[in-house]
């Protein structure tokens, strides 16, 4: 038998491009990665310097370093030639990982690199238009010591102002080595210079600021991960390289560093949670309510925190749901139906929500069993499965329709009440009405009127100081609603800010 032959594997012209165009596809990104390399190349100080056309859109940036540079043709063909050249040991590379990441500058725009007396120029899209390999111009220049990288931009990526591309950069180069400048201003700080929070062999941490989990990978951001997922928003900066995927926007599950960082982030929100005398955030409740779950939390520690919501908006902790004598369900936000429930003493009724956001798909009267099932010697919830009822079975009664009444079929007593009402000028120009309905004392459309249930007026004897005060509160409650409330009942922070 003759030998095999051997064929090597070729890559489309279009292939390449796609893995330079696709590695990212933001201008900010490209920077990064052109400050990173600059960083590598010990630089120290990187300048960003971008112009912007008629319109007020950047159109051209020039990125500066006083690095190493690249110096033989050799180091041209391994270095900038080449993509994929793997990295030596000896290279001591902070960042760099695949010799890819040029290729987010090129993807930007027309590139002019000059370095050491060579300069490199770069048409990605012309490239693309041909159908051909990407290519280079290379030219012998004057020398320059470092790098100097010129991009005229395409028309089809940033389009935004040079203040608005200064904040992005500023995002993704915040806490790195080297004095980075954009137009002159100073745009990133050392983390050895602030006040964090806590501080370890692995990281820098900063609790409590910003709507996400920033991550950054030795001081160039690397991944944003939301509040809902970490359970705390903050920053952390790592100390050592994390193991990142080939975008480097996201740390792999199986990165040591990662890991180690991740239990101080657990034991940070667990002890947070556990000060029963503050209003959880959403993200915060949504993590214990999970570590629970999993584990990973005493139930005795957060038993008493407002980690579920009625159907109305108010907040209630397992403890709360374990000492519930009346019937209960589970039912959407702002139903009519589970508020009047709730207001007769007849049921409670618990925002769904939270078996959504456990990932729960069995038997509602199950949940918190399934709940706490990790829990070593947890609560007994065999009476709470009891009381549990279908909401069907415990809406038939009622019906959640809202009717407002002609004037001509109000009572005498009816309207002198809407016109002394309305007279007092403090329900925000919206009228007085009178009304019918099984669920509601009252509702608003949210601007032009408040409607009184009859049945809810005829309850009260309004020579009561008392009694009339009750009812001014339940108007005040209606004001207070910038919404509808015929369709809805649902009472978020801005309700009780503006009622209170």
């Amino acid at each position: 038998m003759p030998p095999p032959e051997i064929i090597d594997f070729t890559m489309d012209p279009q292939m390449l491009i796609d893995i330079i165009e696709r590695q990212a596809g933001t201008f900010e990104k490209a920077a990064l990665e052109a400050t990173q390399n600059a960083i590598e190349a010990d630089c120290s100080c990187f300048d960003i310097e971008a112009t912007a056309d008629e319109h007020g859109h950047v159109d051209r940036v020039v990125m500066t370093d006083n690095g190493c540079g690249i110096k033989t043709r050799k180091e041209l063909q391994e270095h900038f030639r080449r993509f994929g050249t793997p990295h030596k040991d000896s290279e001591n590379k902070k960042w760099a990982q695949f010799r890819m990441g040029r290729g987010q500058c090129f993807a930007q725009g027309k590139n002019v690199w000059r370095t050491c007396g060579w300069e490199m120029r770069t048409d990605i899209a012309a490239d693309r238009a041909a159908k051909r390999l990407p290519r280079f111009e290379l030219h012998k220049a004057e020398q320059f010591d470092g790098c100097r990288i010129e991009i005229e931009l395409y028309k089809n990526k940033y389009r935004g102002t040079i203040e608005r591309l200064k904040s992005l950069v500023k995002e993704q180069v915040e806490f790195v080595s080297v004095d980075v400048f954009f137009n002159g201003d100073k745009i990133n700080q050392t983390p050895e210079s602030l006040n964090w929070t806590y501080e370890d062999d692995d990281a820098y941490y900063l609790f409590n600021v910003g709507q996400n989990l920033l991550i950054y990978n030795m001081g160039v951001k690397c991944q944003s991960i939301p509040a809902s997922t970490a359970g705390v928003v903050g920053v952390i900066v790592s100390k050592e390289q994390l193991k990142v995927n080939f975008a480097r926007n996201e740390v792999l599950t199986d990165c040591p560093i990662m890991n180690r960082i991740n239990m101080i982030v657990k034991k940070n929100r667990q002890k947070k949670t556990r000060k029963a005398n503050r209003r959880l955030e959403s993200h915060e409740r949504v993590a214990a309510l999970q570590d629970l779950r999993d584990g990973e939390i005493k139930y005795d520690d957060i038993k008493t925190l407002g980690l579920f919501y009625t159907s109305s908006g108010r907040s209630l902790s397992f403890r709360d749901v374990f000492n519930n004598r009346m019937s209960w369900s589970f039912c959407g936000d702002g139903n009519q139906v589970a508020d009047k429930l709730m207001q007769t003493g007849r049921a409670l009724c618990i925002d769904r929500i939270t078996m959504d956001e456990m990932g729960y798909n069995g038997e509602d009267k199950e949940f918190f069993s399934w709940l706490t099932r990790a829990v070593p010697h947890g609560p007994d919830w065999s009476k709470v499965k009891n009381a549990w009822r279908p909401f069907n079975d415990l809406s038939e009664d009622f019906s959640d329709s809202h009717n407002r009444l002609p004037q001509k079929d109000w009572t005498k007593l009816e309207r002198r009440l809407c016109k002394v009402l309305e007279g007092l000028g403090c329900w925000d120009n919206r009228r007085v009405l009178m009304g019918i309905s099984d669920t509601a004392n009252a509702w608003t459309d949210g601007s032009t009127y408040i409607v009184i249930n009859r049945q809810f007026m005829r309850s009260f004897s309004l020579t009561s100081i008392d009694q009339a005060i009750g009812f001014l509160l339940t108007m005040a409650h209606e004001i207070a609603h910038d919404n509808r409330t015929d369709r809805s009942h649902v009472h978020g922070e801005d309700f009780f800010r503006n009622f209170h």
